[in-house]
């Protein structure tokens, strides 16, 4: 078992998976550090990549007992929720894909179809969950775009949607599956860069946020910062709040006390006029037109209707099913999502 964001590979990367430490800035002391950290690791994992290994180094100070705790406390975590299961099981493709049916102004929609095992009635994942993983910024670090608001509405029907177990199937099958979609995108983008991209960009959008959060939700919300700080360490480059309403200053000042200095410091928060700063950071075309980018793709301004979403969803996932190289371990599953099914396009 491989560990942590280069996971379960199943395409070969283009990329070295052992780069330069010149290249990742290292001095001489820290590079000593990375030497006895690789001499420490448990048998069986002295192939992990160096870029690896040193996002462990960097979350725990450079302490390198600190660093192989957290190390295996996370081997043994995604052994027994078996975690590299999310891309061992994916349908695929892994090269570089460019069909048109599942691409809106030259950004690809829904990469998860790809990129990691299906989740059953995702299309009613989505209407609750408010939540996309497409387009990145110009360092070419894949985006993580949440309408937290308006989720938050929703929060309460979801947790009752999700029936047994709701907090594990929101945080495994929802967050960690992301975040499993995340590295494969960042290994695809590295490929395609031929650098090594590590980090990820996450807006959260704020808008129509409740006044009384669910308490359910906050606690929800400090499992996915846990699992972040724990299993994915030094993988956040930055973080924006969007259209941040008074009533989340006093949730902003719970969650600084969850997070490390550091994380918190990537954290912006920003009002409604956001449009200029995100564009410093993320290209236009990669951007939706709601957010001040020129990307037309509005699938958050879907019909709020649950069986819309699904219908919707239904037809990328059977889009994705007609891609060369599919693998056969995914069929459609969603009975609810039958209909008629039109001409995709970025209005769908």
């Amino acid at each position: 078992m491989l560990c942590c964001w280069e996971g379960f590979s199943p395409g070969k990367s283009r990329v070295p998976r052992i780069e330069s430490l010149e290249a990742a800035s290292v001095t001489p002391e820290q590079t000593a550090k990375l030497r006895d950290f690789r001499r420490s690791l448990p048998a069986g994992h002295g192939d992990v990549p160096d870029y690896d290994l040193l996002r462990f180094l960097r979350a725990r100070k450079w302490d390198v007992s600190a660093a192989l705790q957290q190390f295996e406390e996370t081997l043994q975590w995604r052994q027994q929720h078996h975690i590299d299961d999310f891309r061992a099981k994916a349908p695929g493709p892994f090269e570089d894909v460019q069909d048109p049916q599942l691409f809106c102004d030259g950004m690809e929609c829904f990469p998860q179809l790809r990129l990691v095992k299906p989740r059953e009635d995702e299309g009613a994942w989505l209407y609750y969950g408010m939540t996309v993983t497409a387009g990145f910024d110009k360092e070419g670090r894949p985006i993580h775009l949440q309408q937290a608001g308006l989720a938050s509405q929703r929060f309460a029907a979801m947790y009752s949607f999700a029936g047994k177990d709701p907090t594990y199937k929101i945080i495994y099958d929802g967050y960690v599956r992301a975040q499993e979609s995340q590295a494969a995108r960042m290994q695809e983008s590295s490929a395609r860069l031929g650098r090594r991209v590590t980090q990820q960009v996450v807006i959260m959008d704020f808008k129509g946020l409740s006044f009384w959060p669910d308490p359910r939700a906050l606690a929800v919300f400090k499992d996915f910062l846990s699992v972040s700080q724990r299993y994915y360490p030094e993988t956040l480059g930055i973080q924006f709040f969007l259209n941040t309403p008074p009533v989340f200053l006093a949730i902003w000042r719970l969650i600084k006390e969850w997070i490390d200095p550091v994380t918190a410091s990537k954290m912006h928060l920003l009002g409604s006029d956001f449009q200029r700063e995100l564009l410093e950071y993320i290209p236009a075309d990669q951007l939706p037109v709601a957010y001040g980018g020129t990307n037309s793709w509005d699938v958050f301004n879907w019909p709020p209707d649950i069986d819309e979403f699904r219908r919707r969803y239904a037809q990328y996932a059977e889009a994705a099913e007609r891609l060369p190289g599919r693998s056969q371990v995914y069929k459609p599953q969603d009975r609810k999502a039958k209909t008629t099914v039109l001409s995709i396009s970025c209005g769908l």
